[in-house]
């Protein structure tokens, strides 16, 4: 196997795989997708040596067998989509855990606000909730995460709070570091980066080998770490 290769058969499952976790046909997977109640598969390979990453789009790779692949914390979201078809029926049960996703992903992002980084687009100083700016932060949410991009940048998709979580590490440490060029930091900040940079790198997916040069995790991570301690 090449190293596209091993890394999904390390962190992802093929579209049958996948279904099988679920105990659900992959017929009906593809339809859960469909209906826009869970996430697309994060990536895909398609003949003639194409990667299409949901969130680096169309990469050239070595010819891989062509599949889609979904990442297995993603089962908690089937379950859940599943059962709310049943009692709901499809349209409905979309509104249902668009609603759901947003106000839980707008909790995490609540505590994370007093806990993490502040975003004051979305929250006044005593936390009070800016409408306007919290929900197009939830709604911008619930599209990458219906798209498949969480899966493919969250190391745990399973819940909105560890993906606020990662989400805000990277705004943090994207805005402290000036997107990770900033190469002078003093001495009282550095210790509190180095924090955020370690909480990061458990929250963000190590990036298959196409996508890691141009990714966060090597920008807010391996880089931003050898700037902290060389400076």
């Amino acid at each position: 196997m090449n190293s596209l290769e091993i890394y999904l058969t390390d962190y992802y499952q093929t579209a049958h795989q996948f279904a099988d976790t679920c105990a659900i046909t992959t017929d009906e997977l593809a339809a859960l997708v469909n209906e826009n109640l869970v996430p697309k598969a994060s990536y895909t390979i398609l003949e003639g040596g194409k990667l299409i990453s949901q969130a680096f789009g169309e990469l050239r790779i070595q010819d891989s067998k062509p599949g889609q692949y979904f990442h297995p914390g993603n089962a908690v979201w089937v379950a859940r989509a599943l059962e709310a078809k049943g009692k709901l029926g499809a349209e409905k049960a979309h509104l249902e855990l668009k609603k759901r996703f947003k106000n839980n992903f707008a909790t995490a992002l609540k505590e994370l606000d007093q806990s993490t980084f502040r975003l004051p687009d979305s929250f006044t100083d005593s936390g009070e909730i800016r409408a306007k700016g919290l929900a197009l932060r939830t709604g911008q949410a619930w599209d990458a995460f219906l798209a498949g991009v969480f899966s493919l940048c969250v190391a745990d998709p399973s819940s909105e709070r560890s993906i606020a979580r990662k989400e805000i590490l990277q705004e943090a440490l994207t805005e402290l570091s000036v997107g990770g060029e900033k190469t002078d930091f003093s001495e009282d900040s550095k210790g509190d980066l180095l924090k955020l940079v370690e909480q990061y790198a458990q929250s963000a997916m190590p990036f298959s080998p196409p996508e890691y040069p141009g990714s966060s995790r090597k920008r807010l991570v391996e880089d931003l770490k050898s700037k902290l301690n060389a400076s």
